[in-house]
């Protein structure tokens, strides 16, 4: 524009819509050319009626795109101005080019969007680029946590709260933060609170929690690996957070996921007798099977004991290969059965091996006066 010529000369130019997508600041970078009015008024001479070295930039906000030719007024009662712009590169010919950048901040917007406007009231220039934009820290995904892209505002940093990656949870009382930056750059994470679930594990970037493969499991909260199926066991499907065992093998109450299945133990072996009277000591060695628990128990039953006789160290849960049994009947026959347990018995459908052994006890020992 150079309306020199005109005694009072008033230009003004809009620009479209301009969404505002929820931006605190936008930055405007402005590249224009502007003469000196001196050089202009030589040129034109007697037609030279006013001229500026200056012009008006001025904001309208909207809710919606509704400017018209007419619409809002063009008056800077209407717009609000942003900054009187002068030129610090001055033309002096046509022919010597000098561009100007003008960079300015627009804070404070209220509405969904706004219209940018050039107000000219003589100067003689040209605006060669209009750029408008905002700063974003785009979205981000950081130790199992994702942050949104943000637009920053006018603080240095910003403290936004992010969200769990899928198949994570909080572990800790605060959500995972991330600091913005006035800039656009995030900033000093504290996300640890993230953790995988069972049954999933941390990918190597550390910005997902996938499922475990079949094979594999994982039985607590955290970012660390699925491990393989203990010993007997397997799991045919994803995100296992425990191996079911196989057919014919068990887990107690009391075990752990990690801990191998199991199945209950063969029967003793090499079980024997010495009688003595009505006293007869039992002894075996272990089962050849432990069935995958080596702690085992003994039980010692007998089909014709009554209540008086004694067992040492006892008949039932016992940790040792002996036990003695007392007052016994003499002369009598007698059946006993010594089963082997461990901590599967019970659980399944059989307790354990067992062997049994057929005892006869003696005649009591007659002894005569002795003079």
């Amino acid at each position: 524009v150079c309306d020199t010529k005109e005694e009072n000369p008033d230009s003004w130019v809009r620009t479209n819509y301009i969404p505002r997508d929820g931006a605190r600041i936008v930055y405007v970078d402005l590249t224009f050319s502007m003469f000196e009015c001196d050089t202009v008024k030589q040129r034109i001479q007697k037609k030279f009626r006013s001229c500026k070295e200056t012009f008006d930039l001025l904001l309208w906000e909207s809710d919606t795109d509704n400017a018209t030719d007419a619409t809002p007024e063009w008056s800077e009662r209407t717009y609000k101005k942003i900054r009187k712009i002068t030129g610090e590169e001055i033309r002096l010919s046509k022919h010597r080019k000098q561009h100007n950048i003008e960079r300015l901040e627009i804070k404070n917007l209220e509405r969904k969007g706004f219209y940018l406007a050039f107000h000219d009231t003589g100067s003689c220039m040209a605006i060669h680029s209009l750029e408008v934009y905002y700063k974003l820290c785009l979205k981000v995904t950081k130790q199992f946590a994702v942050f949104p892209a943000t637009p920053t505002t006018l603080h240095l940093l910003q403290l936004l709260n992010g969200t769990c990656v899928e198949n994570s949870d909080y572990t800790t009382g605060y959500r995972p933060r991330f600091h913005c930056t006035r800039e656009g750059a995030w900033f000093h994470i504290d996300s640890t609170g993230c953790q995988c679930r069972p049954g999933y594990q941390a990918d190597k970037n550390d910005t997902a929690c996938t499922a475990c493969n079949p094979g594999f499991y994982k039985s607590t909260t955290g970012n660390t690996a699925c491990v393989k199926c203990p010993t007997n066991s397997n799991a045919y499907f994803y995100n296992a957070v425990l191996c079911p065992c196989d057919t014919g093998y068990y887990r107690s109450e009391d075990d752990r996921p990690k801990d191998s299945c199991a199945k209950p133990p063969t029967a003793p072996q090499n079980v024997s007798a010495t009688v003595r009277f009505n006293q007869v000591v039992l002894r075996w060695v272990r089962p050849a099977h432990d069935g995958g628990r080596q702690l085992l128990s003994y039980s010692v039953n007998c089909d014709s004991c009554d209540h008086s006789v004694v067992y040492k160290p006892g008949n039932k849960e016992i940790f040792v290969t002996e036990v003695t049994i007392s007052h016994l009947n003499p002369l009598s026959k007698y059946r006993f059965v010594i089963q082997s347990k461990n901590s599967i018995s019970n659980v399944g459908l059989e307790e354990g091996g067992s062997a049994e052994i057929f005892v006869d006890t003696e005649a009591p020992v007659r002894v005569e006066n002795i003079s």
